[in-house]
């Protein structure tokens, strides 16, 4: 007699008694152990009410699980609000009449399936779970009033991207933008927004990256009015088709073609980057360097080649961002892209000067690289410096920053100016002291007697 000859009533009673007494996520994970309990296991799971969810490890399976349960509710709402199932079920019901492959209950169960994770994905898990679980009828939610609407742009563009059926997504995308455009008067903010670009990188889905540009160039065609509609749906805060996002996307996500194809559409219809957009891009290819090594570096040349206008968008704020975050190999790579002749400038625009400010050593290894002059000369900030031009290496040593002082004395940052312009910080001054002596021989006075010079004595010191 095998466990399956066993009557339904005592598989049901096991099922119940290992949830009961193991706990519910471990419980799921018996499922792969034993497969002959795993359909009741599955069943008995996704069937117990949202309250059943306590424990720590309770809670984070409901989290992680939660598409399932919520495609479970679908059959049972239990104790789910009414409305928000009944929302979910029109947006299956919309995904199933989209194909035609959808005749058996196990084909709808499997659509449902894919448009309650697409919904998860779009909503984020824990809100979600807040929508199934909140049970206060006061309190105040997004969710509500979305669930009290039917289907509308947002919603079936989600279902599209869950079930894989573009068929209707352009038209969908004019929707979106015509309701992004014209939001109705005091209309709530949507539980649900869904953002097709956004979404396209995130999930390398290609189809829908072809379909949203072609429709985004069709606007750009249509002449002023068209151009002044794409900027609003590709630039600022929460924009629909918001292309900062998208290309971050790209990047977070290693797609070289995808983002190659973003800023071929940003050169060819948009208006330049705001700076500090272009700037958050330069980070993200940065700190991709960072974490993947110097294969990441096709993606920072990618944006440093970006020129809409034919000029080099790498400006100050560029190269401090290089040099704070960047290595030597990286920041040689944006200096080389500067905009501007990398020796010409003010102390505050200088490449070189930007690199001392930065701290880090490795900032003066890669900008001295790319050509800077560690010797250049330019107008000093510092009104507690008496000299009115600094280089860099006296810009260091009135900051006492030491590693950037030796940085700049082994890369040809010389030579130390004369003694009396010393600092009287400790570390500094004996640091000078011994490399004046290593390299001249010449034993030049302690910090202790040089206090207690005049400014005359100082200046007659020899050296």
């Amino acid at each position: 007699m095998s466990l399956l000859d066993l009557p339904p009533e005592l598989f049901l009673h096991v099922t119940n008694d290992v949830i009961e007494t193991c706990g519910i996520s471990a419980a799921w994970k018996l499922r792969s152990v034993c497969r002959t309990f795993a359909d009741n296991l599955a069943h008995e799971i996704l069937n117990l009410p949202t309250t059943a969810f306590t424990t720590y490890r309770d809670s984070y399976f409901f989290e992680k699980s939660v598409h399932r349960y919520l495609a479970a509710r679908l059959h049972n709402a239990l104790d789910v609000d009414p409305g928000l199932i009944q929302k979910i079920r029109a947006m299956v019901t919309w995904a199933t009449s989209q194909l035609a492959s959808t005749t058996t209950e196990q084909q709808r169960d499997s659509v449902a399936l894919k448009v309650c994770a697409g919904l998860v994905q779009n909503v984020g898990k824990s809100n979600l779970v807040h929508a199934l679980q909140c049970s206060c009828t006061s309190c105040w939610s997004r969710w509500r009033t979305w669930s009290q609407q039917p289907p509308d742009s947002h919603d079936k563009l989600v279902v599209v991207a869950a079930i894989g059926c573009y068929g209707d997504a352009s038209h969908l995308l004019s929707d979106l933008s015509n309701f992004s455009s014209n939001p109705p008067l005091n209309s709530p903010r949507h539980f649900l927004s869904f953002y097709p670009l956004k979404h396209a990188t995130q999930n390398e889905d290609d189809v829908l990256l072809d379909i949203s540009l072609q429709y985004l160039g069709r606007l750009a065609s249509e002449g002023a009015p068209g151009t002044e509609m794409l900027m609003k749906l590709t630039q600022g805060y929460d924009a629909p088709f918001g292309m900062n996002d998208a290309i971050q996307g790209a990047l977070g996500h290693s797609n070289t073609d995808t983002l190659q194809v973003l800023l071929d559409f940003h050169r060819k219809y948009l208006s330049l980057p705001h700076r500090r957009a272009y700037d958050r891009w330069i980070y993200f290819a940065i700190m991709k360097v960072h974490r993947a090594g110097s294969e990441a570096m096709k993606f920072l040349s990618m944006l440093l080649n970006f020129r809409p206008s034919g000029k080099s968008l790498v400006d100050k704020q560029i190269v401090s961002t290089a040099c704070d975050n960047g290595s030597a190999a990286v920041v040689q790579e944006v200096v080389e892209h500067a905009s501007k002749d990398i020796n010409k400038g003010s102390i505050l625009t200088l490449p070189i000067f930007i690199a001392v400010r930065s701290r880090r050593p490795v900032a003066i290894e890669g900008v001295i690289g790319a050509g800077a002059d560690p010797k250049v000369v330019a107008d000093s900030n510092m009104p507690s410096v008496a000299k009115k031009r600094l280089t860099p290496l006296e810009l260091a040593m009135h900051r006492n920053d030491l590693d950037i002082v030796k940085a700049l004395l082994q890369h040809g940052g010389g030579p130390i100016p004369h003694m009396s312009e010393w600092t009287t910080h400790r570390r500094m001054f004996n640091f000078l002291r011994r490399t004046v002596l290593q390299d001249t021989g010449k034993e030049l006075p302690t910090l202790k007697a040089f206090n207690r010079m005049t400014e005359e004595e100082r200046k007659a010191i020899d050296h």
